[in-house]
């Protein structure tokens, strides 16, 4: 396990996804961001996940470095979570899905708004904390914002540039774990563990 780091993903209500990542595959790690490439079927997957905002970045790339287009509501390049920022602890990452998406278009310009439905629910079902709910909206607000200033592209290019994505080994599928496995999780502590981020 040495050479791995393990993410820790939950997705409310239960759903815990453990992503065992090969260290080699981290391009940057440092106080406010982890950005990783990896191998997921003929693809390469770059995530960029921050430690201080409430949303993290999905985008594939072919073998030859160019963003891969995915269809859906809009033709969208950029997968973004909005989620509670990255707890680091013992080289393990921890953070938790808000149900709350932004799928943004390869100009990096032009998005939509997703999942609004799946958010109102869980809302209402109390599996968020009140942090988690404000989190997520400012999260989105955040990101537009990010978009509408220069686009995301610029933003994320800043952070890593695309032409630096590797050809890695691929990643292993998620181990899926109940959140009773993970006490970090539990829903009783997490207001005390993200209330400072906001």
């Amino acid at each position: 396990m040495k050479d791995n780091f393990l993410f820790y993903n939950f997705h409310p209500p239960e759903e815990v996804r453990v992503f065992t990542t090969p260290k080699a595959a981290v391009k940057r790690w440092d106080s406010s961001v982890l950005v990783f490439d990896v191998r997921i079927g003929n693809g390469i997957l770059r995530k960029y996940s921050f430690t201080n905002r409430w949303f993290e970045v999905h985008c594939t790339f072919d073998l030859d470095g160019k963003l891969l287009p995915e269809s859906g509501p809009i033709d969208w390049a950029f997968n973004c979570d909005m989620c509670t920022p990255a707890i680091v602890r013992d080289s393990s990452l921890y953070n938790i899905d808000l149900s709350l998406d932004i799928l943004v278009e390869p100009d990096g310009l032009s998005y939509t708004l997703t999942d609004e439905d799946d958010f109102s629910k869980i809302c209402a079902q109390g599996l968020l904390t009140p942090t988690e709910i404000i989190g997520a909206r400012r999260g989105a607000d955040d990101l537009i914002a990010i978009i509408k200033r220069n686009g995301l592209r610029p933003f994320l290019e800043e952070i890593l540039p695309f032409d630096t994505v590797l050809k890695n080994e691929p990643q292993e599928p998620p181990q899926r774990k109940s959140v009773t496995d993970v006490p970090l999780f539990a829903l009783s502590g997490r207001e005390r563990i993200w209330k400072p981020a906001l």
